[in-house]
């Protein structure tokens, strides 16, 4: 099983998370929705 690091940047506070997944698109429709724990409060 592979996984991707990757880096997303939240407008709202300013900050960038780092994190991995198996499946990235799913990962970013997560944060898009405001979904996805670290990354909720910042959508």
């Amino acid at each position: 099983m592979a996984f991707i690091t990757y880096i997303l940047y939240s407008r709202k506070l300013r900050r960038f998370y780092v994190g991995y997944t198996t499946d990235m698109m799913k990962r970013l429709n997560q944060h898009n929705r405001g979904e996805g724990g670290y990354t909720q409060q910042g959508s």
